[in-house]
């Protein structure tokens, strides 16, 4: 699981493969944090000529900037929590925990 925004628009056009951990002492100066490689093949098979890419850009970004709150705080003024239920979208979930494709749906919904 890749926990940005690039991580959200990573998977909409790459599949993602976890290849190996790194640890934290192969690094001088060690960090503090763990490090992983990841292979990324493009998708062939995904049609985005009917979503706005800007907009998917915007409405991750706006989302992941207050990333432990509710995606409906987070998204408050692009889409109600009242429309997030219409398209079966619980608004009291966090930004991480919606899907590429659930991102995509909002994206759709707001631009129709």
């Amino acid at each position: 699981k890749i926990p940005n925004t690039d991580g959200k628009k990573s998977k909409l056009f790459f599949s993602i493969e976890k290849l190996l951990a790194v640890p934290s002492a192969s690094f001088k100066p060690e960090p503090k944090v763990e490090s992983i490689f990841l292979k990324l093949r493009p998708k062939e098979n995904y049609n985005l000529q009917d979503i706005d890419i800007k907009s998917l850009e915007r409405i991750t970004q706006k989302a992941f900037s207050k990333r432990r709150k509710k995606i409906s705080t987070s998204l408050k003024g692009i889409i109600s929590p009242e429309e997030m239920i219409q398209l079966n979208l619980d608004p009291n979930q966090r930004a991480e925990n919606l899907s590429v494709e659930d991102y995509v749906l909002i994206t759709k919904h707001i631009n129709n």
